[in-house]
């Protein structure tokens, strides 16, 4: 495998060291249209002209994922050679006027994406958020892009005693394309500061995703992020309605609750997900005469719902985000499933 600089992530508990962070990383970025035959991959990284440089983990993943090439082949088996060669081959089957988007910082390829994506600096995206007026729970930044939690003190639900729930905004940009903008209700239990994103359609919350066109100017698409942040919203009462029935239900109660733990499953890892004694039961598999772990579907909702954002926690934020946006996904099912 080519060498690959490690992916850089790291994350913020105040809003002040967040920005400026964030301010001295785009000082050292750069992106460039860069035609066909004017780049070629080679041993060491990413040729480009007549330079030649190394690639960052988050380089080569979308330099993969831009000829839909799969990243764990050639990540885990592929041989380099065969890499390169691949990788040169798909770019033959394009014209060599044909462009694509590289990202640039501190010498190194940060990211390639498709020419039509337009990026705006995070800064600007964060100022848009109006930040400063609202409680800054979490940052985090890598070099896909950047995730912001916060928090409204004013709009907390209590689920039972001692366990209060506290409704934010769960806010992602990728500068470099790699996922759309978006913004969600984030449902933060203060008792163990587990979370959930809720971004499902549903007529009791408002959610959005945004991306970057030609349709409109920067300051057009970044006035309106800005009313789009301000109508995101959940309906408190409802969502106080859905835990108590939570509490007093299986996952089996849901027709779907076992396909939606078998999805966090995947994400968080089954090794890590089968040591909770309480989310799998063991059976025998008559097929080959061996035990194997499948999904408590006599488990109390509310109880697989906290166990899975607790073992959330210990994920990079994109992955825990994936994580707490599933457990989300689960409090909307129950939600139209369950309530009357």
């Amino acid at each position: 495998m080519i060498p690959l600089i490690a992916n850089q992530v790291e994350n913020f508990k105040s809003l002040k060291p967040f920005k400026e962070f964030i301010t001295e990383q785009e000082s050292t970025k750069e992106h460039q249209l860069v035609e066909f035959k004017d780049w070629k991959l080679v041993d060491s990284g990413l040729q480009i002209k007549k330079e030649t440089y190394p690639l960052r983990d988050s380089g080569m993943r979308t330099l993969l994922r831009t000829f839909s090439m799969p990243r764990d082949f050639y990540y885990k088996k592929s041989p380099t050679d065969m890499l390169v060669r691949d990788i040169n081959r798909m770019k033959e089957e394009y014209t060599d006027d044909s462009q694509m988007l590289i990202f640039l910082q501190n010498k190194e390829v940060r990211a390639v994406s498709r020419p039509n994506f337009r990026p705006i600096p995070i800064m600007n995206i964060l100022d848009s958020s109006d930040l400063p007026k609202r409680t800054f729970e979490a940052g985090n930044y890598s070099d896909y892009g950047v995730r912001v939690i916060t928090a409204d003190e004013t709009r907390q639900i209590k689920i039972a005693k001692g366990d209060i729930m506290n409704i934010g905004l769960d806010l992602v940009y990728s500068d470099i394309g790699f996922h759309p903008l978006a913004g969600s209700p984030y449902l933060n239990r203060l008792v163990c500061e587990n979370g959930m994103v809720a971004k499902e359609k549903s007529p009791f919350l408002n959610a959005f995703t945004m991306n970057f066109g030609t349709a409109s100017s920067e300051n057009e698409f970044l006035k309106r992020l800005h009313e789009n942040i301000n109508s995101v919203t959940i309906n408190t009462e409802k969502l106080r309605e859905t835990f108590k029935v939570m509490k007093d239900n299986p996952i089996k109660a849901l027709p779907l609750g076992e396909r939606q733990m078998e999805k966090m499953r995947a994400v968080i890892g089954t090794r890590e997900f089968n040591e909770q004694d309480k989310l799998t039961v063991k059976i025998l598999d008559t097929t080959n005469d061996k035990e194997r772990k499948v999904i408590n579907t006599d488990l109390e909702l509310y109880s697989a719902l906290d166990i899975t954002t607790r073992l959330a926690k210990k994920y990079e934020y994109l992955t825990k985000r994936k994580i707490e946006t599933l457990a989300g996904g689960l409090v909307i099912m129950c939600s139209h499933e369950l309530l009357n």
